[in-house]
């Protein structure tokens, strides 16, 4: 405990409040916990621990790497480099890559859906995923003219990196006939086994677990995003009867295979 008072003892607050987020909640009024202060500069004795001489990471750390830096200056240590990085974004172009929120690739899913997630990307994340991905995947340096093309030529190297070049080849195919060429019977997609035969289409849409919150399921349906077997469903609680084999699309492009 007093060793603890000691080092909180070595940091201000009014060197917490740099921190972007802490900053704009003092400004609003909104409550900041002493707790919370502790990350940083726990973290920031991580390097006085070790004696750290470089520390790499995302740019979401770079005020805690910091703060490691004045804490190996107060303890006589030569303060360390400081090296950060972009975050890869996730699906939704928005939050970082993550797991636990659903925008993630993961390396293990089929070559089809790794394939399909990389093409629904925004242009925007596309550029990012290239600029931090492309030398690891063996991308060419110089980026397509056209934006399909770029999120082709990525989606293709993703899959090539984790299932071959093979696997990297049929996922192209399948994704054109899939959507170029809209031949989704031979197309290969993941299959779904709802609950029940007869269902609603909310319940129904809901099950497939492609969409994050029921709020989306609800505008997806209304807005004409949900198809089986190619008509679209519009009433979140009109009652449908499944076949299987039926083609269950929702939104753009995520497709299922009915089976019961």
């Amino acid at each position: 405990c007093a060793d603890l008072l000691r080092l909180n003892g070595q940091v201000n607050v009014a060197r917490m409040l740099e921190r972007d987020d802490f900053s704009k909640r003092h400004k609003e009024g909104v409550a900041i916990s002493l707790a919370e202060f502790q990350y940083p500069v726990l973290q920031g004795y991580d390097s006085v621990a070790v004696q750290s001489d470089v520390e790499l990471g995302g740019n979401d750390q770079l005020f805690n790497n910091l703060v490691g830096r004045d804490l190996q200056r107060q303890a006589g240590q030569e303060p360390q480099v400081v090296m950060v990085t972009a975050l890869l974004t996730g699906t939704d172009g928005k939050q970082k890559m993550s797991k636990s929120l659903g925008n993630h690739l993961g390396i293990t899913e089929p070559p089809g859906e790794i394939f399909g997630k990389v093409m629904s990307v925004t242009d925007e994340t596309c550029a990012l995923w290239r600029d931090l991905l492309g030398p690891f995947l063996g991308l060419p340096h110089e980026e397509p003219s056209h934006p399909m093309e770029a999120k082709k030529e990525l989606a293709a190297g993703v899959v090539r990196r984790f299932h071959g070049a093979e696997a990297a080849t049929a996922a192209a195919a399948d994704f054109a006939a899939k959507f170029s060429k809209k031949d989704l019977n031979s197309a290969e997609m993941p299959s779904f086994r709802p609950s029940a035969a007869k269902l609603s289409v909310s319940k129904l849409v809901q099950e497939t677990g492609a969409v994050p919150s029921n709020s989306e399921v609800r505008r997806l349906i209304t807005q004409g995003g949900i198809k089986l077997a190619g008509g679209k469903l519009t009433d979140p609680k009109a009652e449908i009867s499944l076949a299987a084999g039926q083609i269950l699309q929702v939104g753009k492009k995520t497709f299922f295979r009915i089976q019961l």
